[in-house]
Formats: structure tokens, sequence, C-alpha cells
């Protein structure tokens, strides 16, 4: 396993700062609340993401190979949920009182909201398979990994939201900028799902 931290390492930070659900939210909120209202997303995200990983690694996914119902499942209610979240985004335009607009994620929702991650799924299932045996060390050492990269990536992501906030002076900036969000966030579930479009 000595071998294998340093990619492990690598793909842990990749997969944790590019472009995905997490991020683009956390773009949303720091853009329209600033970095603060932040840290509940990212924290809850901290809490969740080692237990969900370790999950996966002692035996989910084999679980999911054997009933890929269950998966099928799980995928379209997490799928479901971020057109909501998608749609909700776009319902903010500037005014924090208006009622039903976007809001920031609770610590709760947060740590609930990787669960129902595709993204999320992706990273820990190719991390099993690529980088440990299932031995339980293995497993904790990659879910220790995807922990420390989650504040640092994904407050990069809330700090270029809350520096790009600066510029939406006006309900109109807001609303498109929002937009713009909300079709990136279909797009990574488009992305998501492609591999699997492209097998059948």
């Amino acid at each position: 396993m000595t071998a294998q931290i340093l990619p492990l390492a690598l793909f842990c930070f990749t997969m944790t700062v590019t472009p995905g659900p997490n991020n683009l939210l956390l773009t949303a909120t720091g853009a329209n609340y600033g970095y603060r209202r932040c840290l509940p997303h990212i924290l809850g995200a901290v809490a969740s993401i080692p237990v969900m990983a370790f999950v996966v690694g002692a035996g989910l996914g084999q679980v999911f190979a054997r009933y890929p119902a269950a998966h099928t499942a799980l995928d379209a209610v997490g799928s479901a949920y971020l057109v909501w979240l998608a749609w909700k985004v776009t319902r903010f335009d500037g005014r924090v009182d208006r009622a039903g607009a976007a809001r920031p994620l609770t610590f709760g929702q947060a740590a609930l909201f990787q669960w129902l991650n595709p993204k999320c799924w992706m990273m820990y299932l190719g991390a099993v398979s690529l980088f440990t045996s299932g031995a339980p060390a293995e497993v904790l050492v990659m879910a220790g990994l995807f922990t420390v990269m989650v504040p640092p990536c994904f407050s990069c992501w809330a700090l270029l939201g809350a520096a790009i906030g600066r510029f939406l002076s006006t309900p109109a900036r807001v609303r498109a900028f929002n937009w713009a969000l909300a079709l990136l966030l279909l797009a990574t579930l488009a992305w998501a799902h492609a591999p699997a479009a492209l097998a059948r």
C-alpha cells in the first residue's frame, strides 16, 4: 500500500477539486451568501465522506455489484435530488428574504447529500478498485485522504464564488450566474451517466 499512497492521494485530490455537484453548489452559495455560509456544507461533507468511503471500501461496492437494482434505485433518488437542487439554485435572484429561493445546505443536509451524489459513488468505487485490496487498513487510508482533501478543495470553490459575488451587483446578473451554475450542475449529472449510456 505504501507505493500506492502518492497516486491515491493524487486521485483523491483530483476527484475532490474538479467540478462536481458539491463544488458547484458551494460556488453558488459563496456568490450569493459569502464564504461563511458555506462552512456548514463543508463540515457536513467532512463528517460524511470518511464514513461513506469506508462503507464503500468495506463491501457496499460488492453489494451493488451483486444487486444492481439497489444501485439503480439510489442513483435515481440522487439524480432527482440533484435536479431539484439545480432548480432551487435558479430561484435565487439576490433577495435573501425571498420565499422559495435557494438556501445554503445545512450541516445535516450536506452530510446526507454526499450519499445522494453520483460523483461521490464514482470516486469511492474507483478508488477502492484501483488502489486497495479491500483490507481495512487500506480502506481507512483511502477514507482519510479523501477527508483531508475536502476542506481546502471545497473552500477554493466557495471562495471563488464569494469573489465572483462582488461583481453580481444586480438581480439580473445573479439570476444569469445561478442559471449558468444550475446548467453546469445538470451537465455533471449527464456526464456521470454517460459511461453507462454508452455501455448499453
